[in-house]
């Protein structure tokens, strides 16, 4: 019995599958996920960028708070984004990359 109980514990836990973040959103951009600009880039550019002494209300570089500024500035987000130049603190993982990049190739809408 001692080694049934083992047996199946060993085949529970080695069924148990993983979910990380990096799981959640396709690695891909061709446009398969919607991406929404109020639920998935807006939460993003906050965390990330919008902080103090970035792209915050009266920062030196370009404020990044409303959705039409953020619009205007989304080929050089995704460009910089991309490359790992941005944001300061150090490269996005890559299923974050690919909202971005989704979201633009989507449209940009302000959803």
């Amino acid at each position: 019995m001692k080694y049934c109980s083992l047996i199946f514990l060993s085949l529970f836990l080695f069924s148990c599958e993983s979910e990380n973040e990096e799981g959640l959103f396709p690695n891909d951009t061709t446009g398969s996920l919607t991406v929404s600009f109020q639920r998935d880039i807006a939460p993003l550019i906050s965390t990330n960028c919008a902080t103090p002494g970035c792209h915050a209300a009266n920062a030196i570089f370009p404020t990044l708070l409303t959705y039409n500024q953020i619009d205007a500035s989304k080929t050089s987000i995704n460009a910089r984004v991309s490359a790992g130049t941005m944001p300061q603190a150090g490269p996005l993982p890559q299923n974050q990359k690919n909202l971005i990049a989704t979201w633009i190739t989507e449209g940009a809408k302000n959803n």
